[in-house]
């Protein structure tokens, strides 16, 4: 293993903030979360696991944007949700930080970055804030899909892997619910809203199309993640 390097997919800093209770308690009672993986599981989680970290940075920035854009006089209830969640995204990345770097760096790191960061950075690319947050609750909702195969996959030999899939898989689902009323709210139609869920699904599955060997490496049918994602829709 190469001495480790936190994975940067994006200039900007943002704010620390505190870490949710879960995270404190998985960080402590798994000091070796990836021990348990057999030598071709490792190396197929070290493949996805960049994609993860690129997207969680991306989230935290386009939440912690929106905090600064609501501005001191903004809607308090909204500007706290968003915060909480920027804490819990927080914690996700320093999570896939941390397994990241108890496994192998794969060959092809560089160009895997390259393209997760192109696929986040694209997702500002739209007419408003109404948009951006639509594409942030259809990824979030494609995400907790994600972490339900990665829950009951290979990676379940380890329970520390197991626990924090299936902590973000819950925050996931709460996020995607509060982006998608808040893009509604916007004034958002809710057939455009679909119509961006169906794009933003598409794109992420031929970003992960590259890994699909990782995958299979990992104990995830490509297909059927790649379907269920399609079939997936933020509520």
């Amino acid at each position: 293993m190469n001495e480790f390097q936190p994975i940067s997919c994006f200039r900007n800093a943002v704010p620390r903030r505190d870490i949710p209770a879960w995270f404190t308690g998985w960080h402590r009672q798994y000091p070796h979360a990836t021990h348990a993986l057999h030598d071709a599981v490792a190396e197929g989680f070290g493949e996805v696991i960049p994609m993860l970290i690129c997207g969680e940075q991306s989230a935290i920035a386009v939440f912690e944007n929106e905090i600064q854009e609501l501005g001191v006089a903004g809607i308090t209830d909204i500007r706290a949700k968003f915060a909480s969640i920027a804490c819990d995204e927080q914690a996700h990345e320093i999570a896939w930080q941390r397994l990241f770097s108890e496994l192998p760096r794969p060959a092809d790191f560089e160009q895997t970055k390259r393209r997760a960061t192109v696929f986040f950075a694209r997702l500002g690319r739209v007419q408003s804030s109404a948009e951006h947050f639509a594409q942030i609750a259809h990824l979030d909702s494609a995400v907790g899909v994600i972490m339900w195969h990665l829950e009951r996959s290979a990676l379940a030999r380890s329970e520390a892997v197991k626990t924090l899939t299936t902590n973000i898989k819950k925050d996931e689902a709460r996020h995607a619910n509060l982006s998608r009323r808040y893009a509604l709210s916007l004034g958002l139609s809710k057939s455009r809203f679909a119509e961006m869920g169906d794009h933003i699904r598409g794109e992420l599955v031929r970003l992960l199309a590259h890994k699909g060997d990782a995958l299979e490496a990992i104990g995830i049918d490509p297909t059927r993640l790649f379907q269920r994602i399609h079939s997936s829709y933020a509520r």
